[in-house]
């Protein structure tokens, strides 16, 4: 069975500790995650195992902004994605918790 976005992004919640669900859109996932007002997407690629990340802002109405940031991988291997998590989330501005 082949990974998929929502595969992954599911291991990147679990590792990250974060409380939400990914949504699945696809052949991409994305996490909200509330507790930091920041959500991550991630797409993919079914060719080559390539993966994007890109992340951004909740608004106070909790719409999620355009990414802010983003970042990519030629792997899916769990501890490479991670170490590109944290690159994305040190590069986003801190956000006010409402």
């Amino acid at each position: 069975m082949t990974e998929t976005a929502y595969d992954l992004a599911l291991k990147i919640q679990r590792a990250r500790g974060w409380a939400s669900r990914p949504q699945f859109f696809g052949e991409r996932a994305r996490l909200v995650v509330s507790e930091e007002n920041r959500w991550l997407g991630v797409t993919l690629s079914r060719h080559d195992g390539s993966v994007l990340l890109h992340a951004g802002a909740i608004e106070p109405d909790g719409t999620p902004t355009a990414p802010l940031t983003e970042a990519s991988s030629s792997s899916s291997d769990i501890e490479i994605v991670l170490e590109q998590v944290e690159a994305l989330w040190q590069r986003l501005p801190r956000t006010k918790r409402l």
